[in-house]
C-alpha cells in the first residue's frame, strides 16, 4: 500500500511501513547488454577468476548512482551516515591482484570489445571478460512517483523508534 510518503511493504516477517522523502533515492533495476557498459559506472562482477588474474564474468551489476557524495555503492554511507560500508581500511579486493575468488568490483576505466577494465577504490586493476551470456543488471534512477502496488522492491534505511523504516534508498526489482 501506498499512502503519501509511506509504503507498507509486505515481508515474510508481516507488513513494515517505510517512510519515504523527497530526498530518498529511488532506483530501477533493468536489463543490460554489453553495449550499456560505459566508462564511469561501478560494476560488480560475479564469475570465475582465470590464472592470468582476469575475471570471466557470469553475471555484471552496473549501478550509475552513488550512495554518497564522491563514493561507490558498495563502500557509500548515505547521505545521513545511516548505514555505513565495510569497515575503514578494508579492500575492496580481496587479493592482492585486484581479484575476489567469485568476482571483482571497482569503477569503469576503459572497454574494448568484451573486456572491461576496472579500478578499485584503491586504485586496483582488474580485467573483466564479459561472456556473451553473461547476464547485465543496470540500474537507473526513477522516482517514488514510479512505486506501484506489487512491485518487488529493496530497501536501504534506518528503523526509527516506531519500528518503521526510515528509508534512504529503494530499488525496484525488474
Amino acid at each position: 500500500m501506498i499512502d503519501g510518503s509511506v509504503l507498507t511493504l509486505s515481508t515474510a516477517d508481516g507488513e513494515m511501513a517505510v517512510n519515504t522523502t523527497a530526498d530518498t533515492i529511488v532506483q530501477r533495476s533493468i536489463a543490460g547488454v554489453l553495449a550499456d557498459l560505459q566508462v564511469g559506472q561501478f560494476l560488480s562482477v560475479t564469475g570465475a577468476a582465470e590464472a592470468n588474474g582476469d575475471i570471466t564474468a557470469s553475471s555484471v551489476a552496473v549501478t550509475t548512482r552513488a550512495f554518497g557524495a564522491g563514493s561507490s555503492p558498495r563502500t557509500g554511507s548515505p547521505p545521513d551516515g545511516g548505514m555505513p560500508g565495510p569497515p575503514s581500511g578494508t579492500p575492496a579486493f580481496s587479493r592482492p591482484t585486484g581479484v575476489r575468488a567469485n568476482g571483482a568490483s571497482g569503477t569503469i576505466t576503459e572497454i574494448s570489445g568484451n573486456r572491461v577494465i576496472l579500478s578499485s577504490p584503491q586504485g586496483q586493476q582488474v580485467t573483466v571478460i564479459v561472456k556473451s551470456d553473461a547476464t547485465i543488471e543496470m540500474t537507473i534512477d526513477a522516482s517514488l512517483a514510479d512505486l506501484r502496488v506489487g512491485l518487488a522492491v529493496t530497501v536501504s534505511g534506518r528503523q526509527n523508534a516506531q519500528g518503521s523504516i526510515d528509508a534512504f534508498a529503494i530499488t525496484i526489482s525488474r
